[in-house]
């Protein structure tokens, strides 16, 4: 099994504050790095520079869903 500090980051994608940290601070707690979003643009434009493990979406986000910024 690898060590979870040579793993890409996560990226947390969610418009609510409380839920976004909440994640974030169970994910960094497991060993995780985290990368955050606060919207799909945002999302985006994060993709554009690292490249996640995986995604944790919130599907229902301001102006882009969460299903329709999916690449």
């Amino acid at each position: 099994m690898d060590d979870v500090s040579t793993r890409r980051p996560l990226l947390i994608v969610d418009d609510d504050a409380a839920s976004l940290q909440l994640a974030q601070a169970v994910l960094q707690a497991e060993g995780y790095e985290t990368r955050t979003a606060t919207d799909a643009v945002s999302a985006l434009e994060e993709l554009k520079s690292c490249i996640p493990a995986a995604i944790v979406l919130d599907l229902r986000l301001p102006g882009i869903d969460g299903l329709a910024s999916l690449p």
